[in-house]
């Protein structure tokens, strides 16, 4: 599982949910796996995002912030109980690039500038600021249905009635069958402007670099706002 579900919409499990997952794996003799490919390396404000439940797994899967994107890696992470089960027998599961030196040394540099600038921190601090531009867009737009946030990890749900939750877009975010295509409205009217975000169905999402100045979130915000003008003209017709 994803201790808070990525390009589903953010959502963020209750700490009492996962807890008891935990104990009931734990019961039941069964493995907890968390996917932190989206949710690790200070994105939520915290390493993991697992850290907010205070909940960890017996294998956390990751990617992507580990290197910053600058060489491609994925790790593995397990606990010394299921890393004891293999020091006597062979693990198959091994990859032809296994353990790739190059990869493996941009993850340690990567390590050092995340612990060196107080990425992580920062990641918190400014998810304050973030936290509470959202709650100021909705209060100014009749489209936003929800925010969800979680350090520089947001979402903004667009929906065609707030009382009902009715979808503006849909899942399938197409103009077929009368649907529109408010996810590609939004991205085109956005890039037109200077700002590149990721938008699906009813989601839009916000997930800036950890190195963002206070400054350009701030305008990267206003930008959307100014964009979410002509997704209110959509609401109720």
């Amino acid at each position: 599982m994803e201790p808070i579900a990525g390009t589903s919409g953010l959502y963020q499990w209750p700490a009492s949910f996962v807890r008891g997952l935990r104990a009931f794996c734990d019961r039941h003799d069964i493995l907890l796996v968390f996917d932190e490919t989206m949710s690790g390396w200070g994105r939520s404000g915290t390493w993991f995002a697992c850290e907010h439940t205070s909940v960890l797994p017996d294998i956390l899967v990751t990617a992507k912030g580990v290197t910053s994107g600058y060489v491609p890696l994925g790790v593995t992470v397990v606990t010394d109980r299921i890393r004891d089960a293999f020091v006597t027998r062979p693990f198959v599961g091994g990859l032809t690039t296994e353990g790739h030196a190059l990869a493996c040394a941009a993850g340690v540099a990567n390590l050092e500038v995340y612990r060196n600038e107080g990425l992580i921190e920062r990641s918190r601090a400014l998810g304050v600021l973030l936290q509470e531009h959202l709650a100021h867009l909705k209060t100014r737009h009749a489209c936003i249905g929800d925010v969800r946030s979680h350090g520089l990890f947001a979402c903004i749900e667009l929906t065609a009635d707030r009382h009902t939750r009715r979808p503006l877009a849909g899942l399938r975010n197409s103009e077929r069958d009368g649907e529109r295509d408010v996810a590609g409205q939004i991205v085109e009217r956005l890039w037109q402007t200077g700002l590149a975000v990721l938008a699906k169905g009813d989601f839009l999402f916000i997930a800036p670099p950890l190195v963002i100045t206070r400054d350009d979130l701030g305008r990267g915000l206003h930008m959307i706002d100014q964009c979410l003008d002509d997704m209110d003209s959509l609401v109720g017709s």
